[in-house]
């Protein structure tokens, strides 16, 4: 009699038939071009972009707070109607009027701080352990012109 009442072995023989049914499987640039299309397509669909509703973006500005060799300014966008984000924008405190630079995404993950650590913020002090314990704050090492590892 099988004593083990797990689902490992049926989860990953699921997984080996599900799986990857978007894979990339191409082999000339029409190919890429034709799977990257399909995916997106799906990928829209799962998220529900195509659902979403379009709305201003309404920004709304904290003052900035300058930083170690940048500024950082939160901003809170409106991303649906009665839906609202809050963001940071990282300038380099060199930065001259009319200049361009470069942009960067730096995402935060749901760790602690969030978007406070990335950003080099005011976290909580969970997020200033995660920060000490880890690769956070990327982003302001980034706007800075820094090499730390991601």
């Amino acid at each position: 009699m099988h004593s083990s009442f797990t689902t490992e072995e049926y989860l990953l023989a699921r997984f080996d038939a599900e799986s990857r049914a978007m894979g990339l499987r191409a082999s000339s640039p029409g190919e890429l071009a034709a799977w990257r299309d399909a995916l997106r397509e799906r990928l829209r669909a799962l998220i529900g972009l195509d659902t979403m509703r379009a709305c201003p973006l309404s920004p709304r500005y904290d003052p900035p707070v300058p930083q170690d060799g940048y500024v950082r300014q939160r901003i809170v966008i409106d991303v649906e109607p009665g839906v609202a984000m809050p963001l940071f924008a990282l300038t380099p405190a060199d930065l001259r009027p009319g200049e361009r630079r470069p942009v960067v995404i730096a995402p935060h993950g749901h760790g602690g701080g969030g978007k406070a650590a990335v950003a080099g913020g005011d976290a909580d002090p969970a997020g200033k352990a995660a920060v000490a314990g880890s690769n956070h704050a990327y982003g302001g090492g980034r706007v800075r012109g820094r090499r730390n590892r991601l």
